[in-house]
């Protein structure tokens, strides 16, 4: 994986803790099609737990395509 693919894996999982749904959404979808196994562990948390359930679906959705 190139630096920069890594640098953004580390930057969409941070956004995952961002204060608007739509950036936790998008970033969950990014990182999805990523496909990057590092992000396994935040998504689940918040497909489990976010208030969103545009958020939790994204990440369900990103889980899967990872896994």
């Amino acid at each position: 994986m190139s630096p920069v693919v890594s640098d953004e894996v580390d930057d969409l999982i941070r956004s995952l803790k961002s204060g608007t749904p739509l950036v936790r959404e998008r970033a969950a979808f990014d990182l999805g099609r990523i496909g990057d196994d590092r992000a396994v562990y935040a998504l689940t948390y918040v497909a489990s737990r976010d208030k969103k359930e545009d958020v939790r679906s994204a990440s369900t959705e990103a889980l899967a395509k990872i896994q």
